[in-house]
């Protein structure tokens, strides 16, 4: 796949119907290329959904499986040692489902490849957790995803408070992690273990991140 098509895929990632002639002026390519192009993309497994006629256009499917990786000797390695520092900080999002795709992709290696990922296994170290768990809330989660405020019922030292925050994201920091979000009182941090209750507030969120 070219540059252009690569192009494409995060057009049509955004869920929205393009024509052909939207898509050929957005490339600066002619229709016929834009067709041959679609044509690569679903062979290299993307579910393109393509409607005939004068309203017709191209979509991607929702709730989709992505195309298998292709990677060198080198980027696998490189990923396998990614998932393995991922495993080793505790309370990981998605944690089970990083151990489902270091064993699905796993079980596709070549031996020598296994082989080798083993041997560099062996030659990385990473530092020990020392720290109490700092346990994940699900619905921290949902929170980010939402598009929403959220109502976050937090554990102080003086009790129990009911806090509005407009969400920012996770951090792990010195092995503990943490919820940032903006409040009434401005930039906050909240350790993820003294959260108690998430649920959403009517508000929508303004898209806040950590860049």
């Amino acid at each position: 796949m070219n540059t252009r098509q690569w192009r494409l895929v995060r057009l049509l990632n955004r869920g929205e119907h393009f024509s052909a002639r939207m898509l050929a002026e957005e490339c600066q390519v002619s229709i016929r290329t834009i067709q041959r192009d679609m044509t690569v993309l679903e062979a290299n497994g993307y579910p393109i959904y393509s409607e005939p006629g004068v309203a017709g256009g191209y979509r991607m499917l929702p709730h989709r499986n992505m195309p298998p990786l292709v990677l060198t000797d080198e980027e696998t390695i490189v990923f396998f040692i990614l998932l393995e520092w991922i495993s080793q900080i505790p309370d990981f999002p998605f944690g089970t489902i990083r151990q489902e795709v270091a064993e699905r992709y796993a079980n596709e290696l070549p031996k020598m490849t296994e082989q080798q990922i083993v041997k560099w296994k062996d030659r990385f170290r990473f530092q020990a957790v020392d720290t109490p768990p700092s346990p994940q809330n699900p619905a921290l989660l949902d929170l980010l995803e939402s598009g929403r405020m959220g109502n976050i019922l937090y554990e102080t030292t003086k009790g129990r408070r009911m806090i509005v925050v407009d969400p920012i994201g996770l951090s792990f920091e010195q092995n503990r992690w943490y919820f940032y979000g903006q409040t009434n009182r401005g930039y906050r941090q909240f350790r993820v273990d003294r959260i108690k209750d998430v649920t959403l507030h009517e508000l929508p969120a303004t898209e806040l991140t950590f860049s």
